[in-house]
């Protein structure tokens, strides 16, 4: 590098890295974030629900030594006019580095990618952004092959910034990708192979995305997630306390049997771990001396194999304070009894709130007290179909 060229060089270094020029791309950056937040929040109203996308967007400024290697390989010391003093330099880089800052809209999944950037075009061409100029003409092809969706931008006729629309998995692959494959810092002799495992990488999220957007379009109710975070929150647990890992037939018992009774305990602990904030367990009062309880605890450990109701008290210990396994018995018995004292099937609040107030309530509809014994059973034998002791 000549004389020239290397003062040149450095004036440019100089210029991008003074302090007050730094603070002041960040104001631009911060400007422009808020105009990309009013489009996102338009975005947000056109979007099916389903189509999900991250409320903020994402954004960096060139770093020092991308910018180093930047004005070198693009030879913009010879393209850009770069004479006169810091600020001209500066007023130079602010309008002639076409990524000096970059914004990213992060969605779920890549078949939105097209979408949101769709979206974009018919925000931009029908005026809404109100000091932003796009450029919707460059390739939306990269040298991997692969689709990738941005536009150049100015900001208020003087500002370059560079704009992404990419999904999760696609940011995160691009990501590794770029570090390892054309921006690593030493040679790599293996590089080809890399290419190739990267290559096949991508193929394999890219089919994941398509099974993932799969199972999130599938209507989940808002209990359906509930219960799903809450066996991903204390499966850990649970596990260490039972010994195996094959739990989803457990949880499916546990949420058929409680859900009814727990469903606001268990939507707090997935609140309470969601936040990260203590979960208080709640003691379990069950009323003593109560002889059809009793009866019915004593029935469910002769009917049913021990380890699979050691496995739903284990996660209702999750939830629950109890005294001992004996105490959670009896807690499954006073369970089943509720759904004997139903009051109208139709009714989600179908749970008599004082269904153990009245013993004797079990006896109001005929029937001998073998024959209730054996109603109740059968109930929990639904719930429960491979726990049964064998011959039962």
């Amino acid at each position: 590098m000549n004389n020239q060229k290397s003062e040149t060089y450095q004036n440019l270094l100089k210029a991008f890295s003074d302090p007050n020029f730094q603070s002041e791309i960040n104001q631009y950056r911060y400007a422009i974030e808020q105009e990309l937040g009013k489009f996102i929040e338009w975005l947000l109203t056109e979007l099916d629900p389903r189509q999900m996308i991250f409320r903020s967007p994402e954004s960096r400024i060139k770093s020092r030594p991308g910018f180093a290697e930047k004005i070198s390989r693009k030879d913009y010391i010879h393209k850009w006019e770069i004479h006169g003093d810091l600020r001209s330099i500066q007023n130079e880089i602010l309008a002639r580095l076409p990524d000096l800052i970059g914004f990213r809209i992060t969605c779920f999944f890549m078949e939105e990618e097209k979408i949101i950037y769709q979206k974009l075009k018919t925000y931009y061409e029908t005026g809404r952004f109100s000091e932003i100029d796009l450029d919707f003409t460059e390739g939306t092809t990269q040298k991997n092959g692969h689709k990738i969706y941005k536009v150049s931008g100015v900001y208020q006729k003087k500002v370059c910034f560079e704009l992404q629309i990419k999904s999760a998995v696609h940011n995160i692959w691009g990501e590794v990708e770029h570090k390892t494959i054309y921006k690593g810092s030493q040679y790599a002799v293996d590089l080809k192979q890399r290419q190739t495992i990267t290559g096949e990488i991508f193929n394999i999220l890219k089919a994941s995305d398509q099974q993932l957007l799969s199972l999130f379009t599938h209507q989940y109710t808002e209990q359906d997630l509930v219960c799903g975070l809450f066996a991903e929150k204390t499966r850990q647990n649970v596990l260490q306390a039972c010994g195996t890992e094959y739990l989803a037939g457990h949880y499916k018992s546990f949420f058929d049997l409680f859900l009814s009774t727990s469903q606001e305990d268990i939507l707090n602990y997935v609140s309470a771990s969601l936040s990260k904030a203590p979960y208080r367990k709640r003691p379990v009062k069950i009323q003593e001396n109560v002889p059809q309880l009793t009866e019915l605890a004593f029935h469910i450990k002769e009917t049913f194999l021990e380890y699979y109701l050691q496995v739903q008290y284990n996660i209702a210990q999750e939830l629950y304070l109890f005294e001992d396994y004996d105490q959670f018995i009896l807690y499954l018995a006073s369970t089943i009894i509720s759904f004997y004292l139903v009051k109208d099937e139709d009714d989600p609040e179908w749970i008599e709130e004082d269904a153990f107030s009245e013993p004797d309530d079990m006896d109001t509809d005929g029937g001998s007290d073998q024959e209730k014994m054996e109603m109740l059973l059968n109930l929990l034998k639904d719930k429960l179909p491979d726990a049964l002791k064998e011959g039962k």
